[in-house]
């Protein structure tokens, strides 16, 4: 399931390559690209928790979360203190995902650091495999049309 290729459909003269599916279960459960990676890099390393230094809207909060209680393992999640929590921070929470909020926090630097300190005190954990995510990235562009000339990426988180 994880290597399938996402679909690729054509409407109003454009291509749009479906990685909304990727990784999809059900409508309350956050899906896409990230998801899917995500759920690979876990399987790479069983058990261990997953950590990540993000910012206080990032939907990298929301990933971490669901895959944590999907596969039962812990999710911690370093942010920049804030004094009215995120919509992704609140389901980080609700997923009982250990929110750090970093205070004071004058830049992103801050709170990655004070992340990558509790790797160090952790030993292993999930950590996010850029390579991986680009291999993942190659892959799933095996099923774009040939004759597709040029390709848009929005991005989110």
């Amino acid at each position: 399931m994880l290597d399938q290729l996402t679909p690729v459909d054509y409407f109003k003269n454009v291509w749009y390559k479906r990685e909304d599916l990727a990784s999809w279960e059900r409508l309350d459960w956050p899906s896409g690209a990230k998801v899917r990676q995500y759920i690979k890099m876990i399987e790479a390393q069983p058990n261990a928790p997953l950590l990540v230094g993000c910012s206080a809207f990032s939907a990298m909060q929301i990933y971490i979360a669901a895959a944590a209680e999907k596969f039962n393992v812990p999710g911690i999640v370093y942010i920049p203190g804030r004094a009215v929590e995120s919509d992704a921070t609140r389901y980080a929470r609700e997923k009982r995902v250990e929110v750090v909020d970093v205070r004071p926090c004058p830049g992103p630097n801050v709170y990655r650091a004070r992340a990558r300190e509790r790797g160090k005190e952790l030993g292993a954990f999930v950590r996010w495999d850029f390579m991986g995510a680009l291999h993942d990235a190659q892959h799933q562009a095996q099923n774009i049309p040939a004759d597709v000339k040029r390709v848009l990426i929005p991005t989110g988180s």
